[in-house]
């Protein structure tokens, strides 16, 4: 009986992730930000089932990654913020155009390996731009 008690701090000590089932929150949470970043998400719904739009650039990727060593010791930890700039880097924003991100995706992942991990950030997207008129 001793030893059921011991499985959830052994589990947090060894770096294991504990399912949801098992600290009672619901499947659907939204993935929450890294220790120490706040996510914060805002944006502008735009229709673009009009042909006022030309896709300039797809799938342009950018990423952070951390470090931790036997799933406790943090040395760095993958920052949101520096992903979003990666990615605006990569997109290439011209000055003075109508330029947006649509179809962002925002990706987590922190795959172990035996005495580390590597948490990881990824946010993809496409880069378009708005013409004055239709096509």
């Amino acid at each position: 009986m001793k030893f059921l008690r011991l499985v959830p701090v052994l589990l947090l000590l060894t770096g294991c992730p504990i399912p949801p089932a098992a600290t009672g929150l619901p499947l659907s949470l939204p993935p929450i930000a890294s220790a120490g970043g706040a996510q914060i998400a805002s944006g502008t719904q735009v229709k673009l089932a009009q042909p006022n739009f030309s896709l300039i650039q797809t799938d342009i990727v950018g990423s952070s990654t951390g470090f931790k060593l036997l799933g406790i010791f943090t040395f760095r930890s993958p920052q949101y913020a520096e992903a979003i700039t990666r990615l605006y880097k990569k997109a290439g924003f011209s000055t003075g155009k109508a330029q947006t991100l649509v179809n962002v995706v925002y990706e987590q992942t922190q795959p172990y390996f035996i005495l580390f991990s590597l948490p990881k950030i990824t946010v993809r997207a496409d880069l378009v731009e708005f013409r004055e008129s239709g096509p």
